[in-house]
């Protein structure tokens, strides 16, 4: 099973989560264990790509464009 490491890792996670249930090498309650753990390694995969945004964020609406030939 790959690491809880990475969205791609993740996603080859449930994969593999998914065909061992469909292969019947486990069995429903293990594998639904199994993919909650997925869904919040998933969520803090999606976490830490929003704290490394460099960009600010805004807050408030953005500022009203001047019409062309206007100032």
């Amino acid at each position: 099973m790959p690491p809880l490491a990475g969205f791609e890792n993740v996603r080859d996670y449930i994969a593999c989560v998914s065909f061992a249930q469909v292969a019947e090498v486990i069995v429903s309650f293990q594998a639904e264990s199994l993919l909650a753990t997925a869904k919040v390694a998933l969520a803090a995969v999606r976490q830490e790509g929003k704290l490394l945004s460099s960009e600010p964020k805004r807050l408030g609406r953005p500022p009203k464009s001047v019409p062309a030939g206007r100032k």
